[in-house]
């Protein structure tokens, strides 16, 4: 009884053989029923017949039917040799229908068919033939978007946009490389987007799913007497959210930090506090950008009382506005009252420390600060001239005499105590041990963007560390990067459509594509106490996709396309 149950379950699931060579052969479809192309289809069922067991495939997943049909059923029989593909409600009249296989395994080594296979019938006296196939690119130029479906609808029935939620009547998916092919199409026009889709709902449901569409909506073919068009969609996580408070923090008993969603514009920016009663306590509070990243600001508070605070005004890179109102809790510890909330941070870039102070200094105070050596007598640690530069919260001081790189600093601030401090009002003097840096350790970067002409606009340059870290940036077609540490840099060039300087998303209800991104294939590498000349990074906007070997995307490689000039000339700092 026991062997009987054990034969009977090891027939309804196919086997792996054991022995023998590696089965490297994808699955290939021996035949259909009915066949493809035929006309006056009027069955319940289509039938795939392939040449070897193939792991069970899932519907909307590995098997897709356009136009949509409902809830479908897969039957599987011949040991996974066959499965039918059975129709739960009628099918339109004198409509092209297919059937598109794609990804599907053998049960034995897991090949996989490396092209989509598509059947196609029509339930009248005629076939659709038209074919409108394309690519879905990612935001860096020569890099296409994985893991898309794309979503082709009647364009009557999309309107300003409005994809949410509505079904396709067309769906295939795209390859690796982006690639996608529509077949048995109708001469009419229609809407396409393509959706990395989480949810495997086949419609374009939640924000948070990265999109993909055209320069332009609707699509319309070209002319009559094209049969076939081809199509480019940009891929984009789009921006529908204004920017919206993450978090708070106190960072001193006076300043206030606020995490945002995303990265700000400011030109509108307000803020205000006013009590638990709704008295305005102070209008229009200072801020900045709190250790220079554009997702914190750092607020200057009059008292770590509870309040309310007001941000009126914040737009993202796209304009999306956003107001709210905070309640803010009083800071419950307040010793120690450090006067930096940021530490001085070396730049060699500018030759001068920077660094945040939880309020405003102005030129009145530079008798606060002195910078002397840290070793030897007192007596002969005279004071450094300092250059200070005062922007708010921020502070630069630059030395006015040359500095040895390996000798050690400290930098005295003397500031206020604050209340409840035991010595509030009297002055304390705070050090900060600093170093400095050796020019010969240092290199520099100059050269040129050079762009084809099918993109004039403004350009950001990025320089990447190994770490993919940006370490400079310009905002000019020309560069010059000194003080650059010894190593291997890339280039990172933004089509900067909006002048904004960084990068900026798409938007789908506002038909706006995102920038393009250029990432230079070679690094660069900066050696110390040289000048690198002369080095020119030539951005090809055509840079084509191909599949690899592996069948993933790549750039093709014809000497490559978009690859920096060669090297301009190198020369020792300072030399002739």
């Amino acid at each position: 009884m026991l062997a009987g149950l054990a034969l009977a379950f090891s027939c309804a699931q196919p086997i792996s053989p054991t022995g023998g060579p590696r089965d490297e052969q994808p699955p290939r479809v021996l035949r259909t029923a009915p066949d493809s192309a035929s006309l006056r289809f009027d069955g319940k069922e289509v039938t795939f017949y392939f040449d070897e067991a193939i792991r069970k495939p899932a519907m909307n997943k590995e098997v897709f039917i356009s136009p949509f049909v409902l809830r479908p059923e897969l039957r599987f029989s011949d040991s996974y040799r066959r499965f039918t593909l059975r129709f739960n409600e009628d099918l339109r009249p004198n409509t092209t229908y297919v059937v598109t296989l794609t990804g599907i395994k053998d049960n034995h080594e897991g090949s996989e068919m490396k092209t989509a296979y598509s059947l196609a019938f029509s339930t009248g006296e005629v076939l659709d033939s038209l074919s409108l196939q394309g690519q879905v690119l990612g935001p860096v130029i020569g890099q296409g978007q994985k893991d898309v479906k794309l979503l082709l609808f009647d364009a009557d029935s999309i309107q300003q946009q409005q994809f949410t939620g509505k079904r396709p009547a067309y769906l295939t998916k795209a390859s690796d490389a982006g690639a996608f092919n529509f077949q048995y199409l109708r001469r009419v026009p229609y809407a396409i987007l393509g959706v990395v889709d989480a949810d495997q709902s086949n419609t374009y449901s939640q924000p948070s799913e990265i999109i993909a569409m055209p320069a332009a909506q609707p699509y319309r073919w070209p002319d009559s007497a094209a049969r076939r068009d081809t199509l480019i969609l940009y891929a984009f996580l789009p921006d529908e959210l204004p920017p919206a408070v993450r978090s708070y923090g106190w960072m001193h008993p006076q300043a206030l930090s606020l995490r945002f969603s995303e990265s700000l514009r400011l030109d509108s920016a307000r803020f205000a506090l006013r009590d638990t009663s709704g008295v305005l306590i102070q209008d229009s509070l200072l801020f900045t950008w709190a250790g220079g990243t554009d997702k914190e600001l750092l607020i200057r508070m009059p008292d770590t009382l509870t309040a309310a605070l007001e941000c009126a005004g914040l737009r993202d890179s796209i304009g999306l506005r956003s107001d709210t109102t905070l309640r803010i809790n009083p800071l419950r510890k307040r010793d120690p009252a450090q006067p930096l909330v940021q530490r001085p941070v070396l730049d060699p870039a500018c030759a001068c420390w920077t660094f945040t102070a939880w309020r405003v200094y102005s030129p009145e105070d530079s008798a606060r600060f002195t910078l002397t050596a840290s070793s030897g007598p007192d007596s002969l640690r005279a004071p450094v001239p300092l250059a200070l530069r005062f922007d708010g919260f921020r502070v630069t001081a630059a030395p006015r005499q040359p500095l040895d790189p390996k000798g050690s600093y400290l930098l005295r601030l003397r500031e206020t105590r604050l209340p409840p401090s035991p010595a509030a009002g009297s002055d304390s003097v705070y050090t900060y041990p600093l170093g400095w840096f050796d020019p010969a350790d240092l290199g520099t970067l100059s050269g040129s963007v050079k762009l084809d002409s099918s993109y004039q606009g403004p350009v950001a340059v990025l320089l990447l560390d190994s770490k993919k870290a940006i370490v400079r940036t310009a905002r000019d077609t020309v560069f010059q990067f000194t003080h650059l540490p010894a190593g291997a840099y890339t280039f990172r060039i933004i089509l900067d459509q909006d002048g904004n300087g960084i990068w900026t998303t798409g938007s789908l209800p506002r038909s706006r594509l995102p920038e393009r991104i250029f990432e230079a294939p070679e690094p660069v590498t900066v050696r110390a106490n040289w000048d690198f000349e002369g080095h020119v990074v030539e951005v090809n906007t055509r840079l084509k996709i191909s599949s690899g070997p592996s069948g993933k995307g790549g750039a093709e490689a014809a000497a490559p396309p978009g690859a920096p000039a060669p090297a301009g000339p190198r020369r020792p700092a300072g030399g002739n």
